[in-house]
C-alpha cells in the first residue's frame, strides 16, 4: 500500500483521485473523493490582544483601574469574545493617562472571529478623563469585539485600564449629572458701570469628571472654562439687572445648571456741591464770609482783619492755589462728592489733608484748624525755630472731617514757630507766627 500526507492545505473543497501505472505504462484512475478544509473556530477567550508589553489583556476586566493592558504602536489591538453572540450597542473603556492625553481607536465586530466589520472608526477619547468613557454604535448581533488601537495625541502606546462591552444583558450605568454653584459675585452684588464682574464657580462629579464649565448672563453665552478654579471675568457691563449662571458638563456629556445669581449695575453720577457759587476773580471785593469755588474745591473768606488778604494778588492768595491762601481762606470741602452709583446719596467727603489757623499773627492764642482726609492716627506739634518740641496740638485717633483746636502761647515769646502734622501717610507743616 503506497500513502503520502499532504500538509498545510488552506480552508477549501478539494476532489482527490489517484492515478496508478504499471510496467506496461497502462493507467487506471481511482474515483474521486471530496474533501472539505475548514477553518477551526478560535478559541474563546474572554480577553486576548495582538501584544503586549507585560500588562496584559486580562486585565481590563478586573475592574480596577491601576493595572491595564499596553501595546505600543498602531493597529494593535485587544479583542472580546462573549460566551454567544448577544446584541452589542457599545463600549466603555477607560483610558490610562486618559487626563491627559487623547487615545484614537476603531470598534470592530465578528460572529466568528474570523470576518470583521467596522461599527466605530477613528474615534477619539475625551483626554479629561480616567474614568469609563462610553461610545456607542447602531446594535448589532455579534460574538467577538475587537478594540484597535492608533495610538494617542503624545505617542504610538495604546493602554487600557478597564472595558466593558454593551450588551443586551449588560445595561450602562446611570451618569449621574455634575454639581455645579457660583461662589461669587454674590446674589444682588452691586456694581457701578463700566463695571467688571469676576464670575468664580465651584463643580465636581461623583461618577466622572467635568469637561467644561460654561458661564452665562440670561441664554447668552460669556465664556467657558475647562480646567479649575473655574473662573471667568465680565468686563465692561453696561448698566443694567443681569441674571448669571454657571453650566458644568461632565465626561459623559450630562449637565447641570447653577442657581441663578442677579448683579446690579448702576450709574454713575457726581454731585455738584458747588452750584451756585461764584468762580474765584482776583482782587474782586470780597468780604469776611464770601464763598467761592476754584480748583475743584470751595473756600470761605476769613473774618477780619484777614479778609482783606481775599483781595490779594491770586499768586499769593488764590484759594487753594496762591502761596499764602490759608492766610485768607478757609477751606470748605469739594465741589464733587466723587462717583457714586444713583442708589446711593452721598454729602461731600474731603479729600485733602490740611492745616489752617486764625488769627494769624497772634497776640495770646490761635485757632487751628485741621482738616483730615482719612480716619487714623494723627500726631501735630508745634517747634520752635531750633526744632524743638513747645507744644502739642493733638496726639492720637482722629476721623475724618474738620477738627479745631486752641493753642494757648501766653507762655512764648513773640517769633515765628512750626505746626507739623503728622498721618499716616503725610506730613504736612504750616507757620505761626506770635506778635507782640
Amino acid at each position: 500500500m503506497l500513502h503520502i500526507t499532504w500538509s498545510g492545505i488552506a480552508a477549501g473543497n478539494y476532489f482527490i483521485t489517484a492515478k496508478a501505472t504499471d510496467n506496461s505504462n497502462a493507467v487506471t484512475t481511482s474515483t474521486v473523493v471530496n474533501v472539505v478544509v475548514i477553518v477551526p473556530l478560535p478559541t474563546c477567550l474572554p480577553a486576548s490582544a495582538s501584544g503586549d508589553d507585560g500588562n496584559v489583556a486580562i486585565n481590563v476586566l478586573d475592574n480596577n483601574l491601576n493595572t491595564r493592558w499596553s501595546a505600543n504602536g498602531d493597529g494593535q489591538y485587544i479583542q472580546f469574545c462573549l460566551e454567544n453572540a448577544q446584541d452589542v450597542s457599545g463600549v466603555q473603556i477607560a483610558f490610562y493617562s486618559g487626563n491627559l492625553r487623547q487615545s484614537k481607536f476603531d470598534v470592530q465586530i465578528s460572529t466568528n472571529g474570523t470576518m470583521w466589520m467596522n461599527v466605530l472608526t477613528n474615534v477619539s477619547s475625551s483626554g479629561t478623563s480616567l474614568s469609563l468613557e462610553q461610545f456607542t454604535f447602531a446594535t448589532q448581533s455579534a460574538k467577538y469585539v475587537r478594540i484597535v488601537g492608533h495610538g494617542n495625541t503624545v505617542n504610538t502606546w495604546n493602554s487600557y485600564t478597564e472595558v466593558k462591552i454593551l450588551t443586551s444583558t449588560v445595561t450602562p450605568p446611570l451618569n449621574i449629572a455634575p454639581t455645579v454653584s457660583i461662589i461669587s459675585p454674590a446674589n444682588n452684588a452691586s456694581y457701578n458701570a463700566p463695571a467688571s464682574v469676576s464670575i468664580s464657580a465651584t463643580a465636581s462629579d461623583v461618577d466622572g469628571t467635568v469637561s467644561k464649565v460654561e458661564f452665562y448672563n440670561g441664554a447668552i453665552l460669556l465664556g467657558i472654562d475647562a480646567t479649575s478654579p473655574y473662573t471667568y471675568t465680565w468686563s465692561g457691563v453696561a448698566v443694567g439687572t443681569y441674571s448669571i449662571t454657571a453650566k458644568a458638563t461632565d465626561n459623559a456629556g450630562a449637565t447641570k445648571t447653577s442657581a441663578a445669581v442677579t448683579v446690579k449695575v448702576n450709574t454713575i453720577v457726581v454731585n455738584d456741591l458747588c452750584a451756585g457759587i461764584a468762580s474765584y476773580v482776583e482782587n474782586y471785593g470780597y468780604v469776611p464770609g464770601s464763598k467761592v469755588k476754584n480748583a475743584g474745591k470751595q473756600y470761605q473768606c476769613k473774618p477780619y482783619p484777614y479778609s482783606g488778604w481775599c483781595n490779594g494778588a491770586a499768586w499769593a492768595y488764590g484759594p487753594g492755589t496762591g502761596a499764602y491762601w490759608t492766610d485768607a481762606w478757609t477751606l470748605v470741602g469739594t465741589c464733587t462728592s466723587g462717583a457714586r452709583s444713583t442708589s446711593i446719596n452721598d454729602v461731600a467727603t474731603v479729600n485733602e489733608t490740611l492745616i489752617s489757623n486764625s488769627p494769624n499773627p497772634f497776640t495770646s492764642s490761635t485757632s487751628i484748624e485741621l482738616v483730615v482726609a482719612e480716619a487714623g492716627e494723627v500726631s501735630v506739634l508745634v517747634y520752635d525755630k531750633t526744632g524743638r518740641v513747645i507744644g502739642s496740638i493733638v496726639e492720637g485717633y482722629l476721623s475724618a472731617g474738620n477738627h479745631t483746636y486752641t493753642f494757648d502761647a501766653t507762655h512764648l515769646k513773640a517769633d515765628m514757630y512750626i505746626v507739623k502734622m503728622n498721618t499716616n501717610n503725610q506730613v504736612i507743616t504750616r507757620k505761626i507766627v506770635k506778635s507782640e
